[in-house]
């Protein structure tokens, strides 16, 4: 993927002092990023095409683009629904929910930057509230399940070992 790039690049990684979150270490990196950037949790592996993720976050004029994954749970269970009386109402069985979860990979326009307070601890969750709040642009990029692995989880770090 690097290979096609023109321009050189520049990977940074920060060790932190101190904890300040998922999101509240980047200001360590501040005078070193010019415009948009990636930021990755430590503990995901992500297969997906960065330059068409970049395009992505460029061609939508997002401030923050989100990485999101499709993930199908289904509950081994018959789900029981009750009404207000406590009487049941029909049994659910085995239900399949579907979601978009975070995958922990992001791409910021710099201007994010300015949203995280300086040596506090500060979450993802928390740039999200607030950039909600002064109407910045958060887009999502989905990708498919079987795209990333969270290592963070022992059952998916015990998984990447069969699949890398």
């Amino acid at each position: 993927m690097f290979k096609k790039l023109k321009k050189s690049f520049q990977l940074i990684f920060l060790k932190k002092k101190k904890t300040l979150g998922t999101i509240g270490g980047i200001l360590l990196a501040k005078n070193k990023i010019l415009n948009n950037f990636f930021v990755s949790n430590c503990d995901v592996i992500i297969n997906a095409d960065y330059l068409d993720l970049l395009d992505f976050h460029k061609k939508k004029s997002n401030d923050i683009t989100l990485v999101a994954s499709t993930k199908e749970y289904i509950i081994p269970y018959g789900n029981c629904k009750i009404d207000k009386k406590g009487n049941l109402t029909k049994i659910i069985e085995k239900p399949k929910y579907d979601f978009l979860i975070n995958s922990g990979l992001y791409v910021f326009n710099k201007r994010v930057m300015k949203l995280i307070p300086p040596n506090k601890y500060f979450d993802f969750t928390h740039l999200v509230e607030i950039a909600k709040k002064n109407k910045y642009k958060i887009g999502v990029y989905p990708i498919y399940e079987d795209s990333w692995i969270d290592v963070g989880q022992w059952s998916e770090y015990k998984k990447s070992f069969e699949r890398f």
